[in-house]
């Protein structure tokens, strides 16, 4: 039994080591390249610039004028690619006087 758990917990310790995105410090996509399953391959570290870990999405806050008066800016990989392999996004979120998010639900982290 012990030999077992031993042999399941050795299996999973080498599937550290199938992600690239672990082996450097940070993993800027690359929008060039294919996107593959946990997403943009790794831009050339001698080609990322600052740029990269900037998003200026958040700046302004978007329309309020709706009928709930609130508004959702997000950001992506695709548009901040300082988010690429880490599995996350962000998003800021604007109300308005009265302003109000429905009730809702996400089945999985879509």
């Amino acid at each position: 039994c012990k030999m077992r758990a031993f042999a399941v917990l050795f299996t999973f310790s080498l599937l550290v080591f199938l992600s690239h995105a672990i082996e450097l410090d940070f993993c800027v996509g690359d929008p060039s390249l294919p996107r593959g399953p946990t997403g943009y391959s790794c831009k050339d570290p001698s080609k990322v610039t600052v740029d990269d870990f900037v998003y200026t999405g958040f700046r302004v806050g978007g329309p309020t004028t709706n009928i709930f008066k609130y508004s959702v800016n997000f950001a992506f990989s695709d548009t901040y690619p300082a988010l690429n392999g880490l599995g996350i996004s962000m998003a800021r979120l604007d109300f308005g006087v009265g302003g109000v998010i429905p009730i809702h639900t996400h089945r999985t982290s879509e």
